[in-house]
């Protein structure tokens, strides 16, 4: 990744599960902005990507939405996807949970645009990585992605 994308390094240490998550949160977030070519703070109307917890933990079943602008002719806004983000430390950690909530809005019909952002190796400038899960239903279907089951 580009240094210019990189977070803040989480305060008294990483192994704090909101510390982690937060900076994942942020990694994507500026990611997010440079992909759809976005200022820092764009203007409050009819913004192409809000960040849900930006100000504290919103509860949501993800944590941004990205509104595509509506192609030319066609009424109304365009298509929103919702990006929900899991982070962790390690590079090699690719279990992750994801709760009731998550499952059933990916899941719901009709079918909403739910991607998983999965980052890797949290608050390690050098070797953070992104791996997006688009359409996760699909996935496992195609078994491209497995669900596990914890006791």
């Amino acid at each position: 990744l580009l240094p210019h994308l990189l977070p803040f390094a989480a305060e008294g240490g990483t192994e704090h599960l909101q510390a982690v998550g937060r900076w994942g949160e942020s990694l994507v977030h500026r990611l997010l902005l440079s992909r759809l070519q976005l200022p820092a703070s764009p203007s409050l109307s009819e913004q192409p990507l809000q960040w849900l917890n930006q100000h504290g933990e919103s509860r949501a079943s993800y944590d941004f939405i990205v509104t595509a602008t509506p192609s030319a002719g066609s009424a109304g806004r365009g298509r929103s996807t919702f990006i929900e983000v899991k982070t962790t430390r390690f590079s090699d950690l690719n279990v992750f949970e994801l709760s009731l909530w998550e499952w059933q809005f990916a899941t719901a019909l009709p079918r909403v645009n739910y991607h998983v952002y999965r980052v890797f190796n949290a608050a390690d400038p050098v070797n953070a990585k992104v791996v997006i899960l688009k359409d996760l239903p699909r996935l496992i279907a195609e078994r491209r992605v497995k669900l596990c089951l914890a006791v």
